[in-house]
């Protein structure tokens, strides 16, 4: 790992045992998966980590590590890993994980390098999921069973025109999610299923949040949702706060004439991307999206709690 930084960094560089006062503070789960060395890159304080034996964490998983332990030690954490497989390469970028690959990659958007070409566009590409494209992946795994529709049966059953329908579904087909089958009328089905389908869409799906606004309103009507700490109180043992977070679509909350404001209000709406009702659940928005609403969430709380309500799903 020294000599490939140092080749491509002209840059030399000291590596360390990390401080054990600075180790204890780190969880246990950390300090039994990982290697924990330190060093400078750049007058940066790095915590390089290195895995332990065959322990495989999801891109996802590896993302809530990273943010844990930055904010534990206040410095810059870099996992550096043997081998990874294409499509978790593709994740790791996705996810702005700092990762390197001794003699063949390293990614630090933390530090803005990037050795190595990555894969055309694949940035760009992983953040611009069409809205109905990832309303489709969460309805199929949490409400029902969407193979085996045509695109006009899709566009139907959703009240969407039938050429929005078709890019969704393109979209998902151009990434492999989704397969067709069939001859003029042709039907999908997804290529994965349950957790493996999340976890491979996972790089793609971005938070459902487009816009935050303020109130001193409670909106009262049948096209609410709970969202934010909320809902995350009503699917996991988290404490409630007294600040309600309220989801809409831009059209229902349109709708509603509650009155808002950019900064100023007791509680919180947030405008969604996609519709949360048909996927919400006892007037909670659904847990899947409230996990893409609130992953980069930083309070160590929260962390947990998501990472609990993912585990504990039923798929």
């Amino acid at each position: 790992m020294i000599r490939y930084i140092e080749t491509a960094l002209d840059y030399r560089m000291t590596v360390g045992i990390m401080n054990k006062n600075k180790v204890g503070m780190l969880p246990m789960f950390i300090t039994e998966n990982y290697q924990i060395l330190q060093t400078q890159i750049f007058d940066h304080e790095v915590c390089l980590l290195f895995s332990k034996g065959n322990n495989v964490f999801t891109p996802a998983r590896l993302y809530k590590q990273m943010l844990l332990v930055q904010a534990k030690l206040d410095m810059l954490v870099v996992f550096v890993m043997e081998h990874v497989e294409s499509y978790n390469l593709q994740r790791l970028i996705a996810q702005r994980v700092n990762f390197i690959i001794p003699g063949k990659q390293m990614f630090m958007p933390s530090l803005l390098l990037d050795i190595k070409k990555l894969p055309k566009n694949v940035i760009d590409e992983n953040r611009s999921i069409l809205a109905f494209s990832q309303f489709l992946i969460l309805y199929h795994l949490q409400k029902e069973r969407l193979d085996g529709l045509t695109t006009r049966e899709v566009a139907d059953k959703f009240s969407v025109s039938y050429a929005h329908t078709n890019r969704a579904i393109r979209w998902l087909v151009e990434k492999a999610l989704i397969i067709l089958e069939g001859g003029k009328e042709k039907t999908m089905f997804f290529s994965k299923s349950g957790k493996t389908l999340f976890e491979w869409a996972l790089a793609f799906l971005i938070s459902p949040v487009e816009q935050v606004l303020y109130t001193d309103d409670v909106p009262d009507n049948e096209s609410v949702c709970h969202s934010g700490v909320n809902a995350l109180s009503a699917y996991t043992m988290l404490n409630d706060e007294g600040r309600q977070y309220f989801a809409f679509s831009r059209n229902r909350f349109k709708e509603t004439g509650i009155r808002t404001d950019k900064q100023y209000g007791i509680n919180v709406i947030e405008i969604w991307r996609y519709d949360p009702l048909p996927l919400s659940l006892d007037g909670n928005v659904d847990k899947l999206s409230l996990y893409l609403s609130m992953r980069n969430n930083q309070d160590e709380r929260i962390q947990i709690e998501l990472e609990q309500l993912i585990d504990t799903m039923i798929w």
